[in-house]
């Protein structure tokens, strides 16, 4: 069985692309994407390995994505 990808989510373009190639560079695989309706959207079709989650963005934000982690058990 594969290792599950880990989701970035962050509205700042300079964030994301400083972790996505952190974490690429370390050979990890990951997904990244600006906010948190499209993090919802991945989520409802994949299990994360691990969440880099930006709390503070536009609706919906970090803690509406939380929230959505943490009600669907096959996320924790």
């Amino acid at each position: 069985m594969g290792v599950s990808p880990l989701l970035v989510v962050d509205d700042d373009s300079v964030s994301r692309s400083v972790l996505e190639r952190t974490l690429r560079g370390a050979g990890l695989d990951c997904h990244v994407v600006d906010g948190g309706a499209a993090a919802l959207a991945w989520l409802e079709r994949n299990t994360p390995g691990l969440v880099l989650l930006d709390l503070v963005m536009p609706p919906p934000d970090g803690y509406a994505v939380l929230r959505y982690i943490r009600a669907h058990p096959r996320h924790g």
